[in-house]
Protein backbone atom coordinates (compact mmCIF):
# COMPACT_ATOMS: atom_id res chain seq x y z
CA UNK A 1 0.00 0.00 0.00
CA UNK A 2 1.30 3.32 -1.05
CA UNK A 3 0.06 6.57 1.18
CA UNK A 4 0.37 10.07 0.74
CA UNK A 5 2.17 11.05 3.72
CA UNK A 6 1.30 15.05 3.39
CA UNK A 7 -2.51 13.56 3.59
CA UNK A 8 -1.78 11.95 7.12
CA UNK A 9 0.95 14.28 8.41
CA UNK A 10 -0.26 17.85 7.41
CA UNK A 11 -0.79 19.81 9.67
CA UNK A 12 -1.36 17.52 12.65
CA UNK A 13 1.95 15.52 13.23
CA UNK A 14 5.21 16.55 14.69
CA UNK A 15 8.50 15.29 13.63
CA UNK A 16 8.30 13.55 17.18
CA UNK A 17 5.79 11.53 16.49
CA UNK A 18 6.61 7.91 15.64
CA UNK A 19 5.85 6.30 12.06
CA UNK A 20 3.55 3.49 13.17
CA UNK A 21 1.57 5.62 15.34
CA UNK A 22 1.14 7.91 12.46
CA UNK A 23 0.02 5.12 9.80
CA UNK A 24 -1.68 3.18 12.39
CA UNK A 25 -3.98 5.47 14.34
CA UNK A 26 -4.11 8.69 12.30
CA UNK A 27 -4.61 7.93 8.94
CA UNK A 28 -7.76 7.71 6.92
CA UNK A 29 -8.69 6.25 4.16
CA UNK A 30 -8.82 9.66 1.87
CA UNK A 31 -4.63 9.07 2.41
CA UNK A 32 -4.43 5.84 0.12
CA UNK A 33 -2.82 5.75 -3.24
CA UNK A 34 -2.53 2.68 -4.46
CA UNK A 35 -2.68 -1.09 -3.34
CA UNK A 36 -1.15 -3.48 -5.11
CA UNK A 37 -2.43 -7.22 -3.98
CA UNK A 38 0.23 -9.96 -5.16
CA UNK A 39 1.74 -7.56 -8.01
CA UNK A 40 -1.40 -6.49 -9.29
CA UNK A 41 -2.35 -2.79 -8.71
CA UNK A 42 -6.31 -3.18 -7.92
CA UNK A 43 -6.44 0.13 -6.26
CA UNK A 44 -4.95 3.48 -8.01
CA UNK A 45 -5.97 7.14 -6.95
CA UNK A 46 -9.14 7.01 -6.14
CA UNK A 47 -10.42 4.07 -8.25
CA UNK A 48 -10.40 0.12 -7.91
CA UNK A 49 -9.11 -1.42 -10.77
CA UNK A 50 -10.75 -4.68 -11.49
CA UNK A 51 -13.75 -3.39 -10.11
CA UNK A 52 -16.70 -1.44 -12.31
CA UNK A 53 -17.76 1.01 -9.46
CA UNK A 54 -20.58 2.25 -11.20
CA UNK A 55 -22.03 -0.98 -12.05
CA UNK A 56 -22.03 -2.53 -8.87
CA UNK A 57 -23.46 0.79 -7.35
CA UNK A 58 -26.46 0.37 -10.13
CA UNK A 59 -26.51 -3.22 -9.34
CA UNK A 60 -26.97 -2.39 -5.93
CA UNK A 61 -29.35 0.19 -7.20
CA UNK A 62 -31.75 -2.71 -8.81
CA UNK A 63 -31.98 -4.34 -5.84
CA UNK A 64 -32.70 -2.71 -3.39
CA UNK A 65 -35.34 -1.00 -5.48
CA UNK A 66 -37.10 -4.11 -6.14
CA UNK A 67 -40.04 -4.94 -3.69
CA UNK A 68 -38.91 -7.58 -1.16
CA UNK A 69 -39.79 -11.11 -1.09
CA UNK A 70 -41.66 -12.76 0.97
CA UNK A 71 -38.60 -14.08 2.74
CA UNK A 72 -37.48 -10.68 3.43
CA UNK A 73 -41.03 -9.50 4.76
CA UNK A 74 -41.31 -12.52 7.05
CA UNK A 75 -37.48 -11.87 8.68
CA UNK A 76 -38.11 -8.12 8.88
CA UNK A 77 -41.40 -8.30 10.84
CA UNK A 78 -39.55 -11.23 12.93
CA UNK A 79 -36.73 -8.63 13.73
CA UNK A 80 -39.32 -5.83 14.77
CA UNK A 81 -40.96 -8.27 17.18
CA UNK A 82 -36.96 -9.11 18.59
CA UNK A 83 -35.79 -5.95 18.64
CA UNK A 84 -37.87 -4.62 21.79
CA UNK A 85 -36.81 -7.94 23.59
CA UNK A 86 -32.88 -7.38 22.70
CA UNK A 87 -33.28 -3.80 23.92
CA UNK A 88 -34.67 -4.60 27.42
CA UNK A 89 -31.85 -7.39 27.61
CA UNK A 90 -29.32 -4.84 26.58
CA UNK A 91 -31.00 -2.19 29.32
CA UNK A 92 -30.58 -5.21 32.23
CA UNK A 93 -27.34 -6.23 31.15
CA UNK A 94 -26.02 -2.32 31.14
CA UNK A 95 -28.01 -0.57 33.66
CA UNK A 96 -25.49 2.03 34.16
CA UNK A 97 -24.98 2.78 30.71
CA UNK A 98 -27.40 5.13 28.92
CA UNK A 99 -28.96 3.39 25.31
CA UNK A 100 -28.62 5.46 22.51
CA UNK A 101 -31.45 4.74 20.26
CA UNK A 102 -30.72 5.17 16.79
Amino acid sequence: MLLDWEEIAHPYLDAETPLVDAIVQRAKSGAVRTVVVDGEIVFDHGRFTRIDRDAVLAEIAALLGRPPTPEECQRRALSRELVPHVRRFFDAYLPDRRRQDA
